[in-house]
């Protein structure tokens, strides 16, 4: 019934407002879900046998849980930073350049 109730409001309900504090903590993470869904098993399932945490106790899955978001948002980030890296290197080549950091790139005069 709950998930009836979320599509419902995905379908029609066009934007959801919300407070400041809460988009700044939602959008990085809904940026990252593809990254946190390709590694939230891979990082918590090579790291957490190192740290001996029982899986039965709160502990175990609380980790795992953490260690995956943090290594999808992390993985998030590197892909963003070697994206912007990227770009600014073939700008360069191109002879482009940018007034604003992160703003359109101009063709050079």
């Amino acid at each position: 019934m709950l998930v009836l109730g979320a599509v419902f409001v995905l379908l029609f309900i066009p934007r959801i407002t919300l407070p400041g504090w809460a988009a700044h903590l939602i959008l990085p993470v809904s940026a990252a879900s593809y990254h946190i869904y390709l590694f939230h098993r891979v990082i918590p399932d090579w790291l957490l046998p190192q740290l001996d945490l029982d899986t039965q106790q709160p502990a175990g899955p609380a980790a795992a849980i953490s260690i995956g978001l943090a290594s999808g948002l992390v993985v998030f980030w590197l892909q963003k930073q070697l994206v912007g890296w990227l770009a600014y290197r073939r700008a360069s080549r191109l002879g482009w350049r940018s007034h604003v950091v992160g703003g359109p790139l101009e063709a050079a005069e």
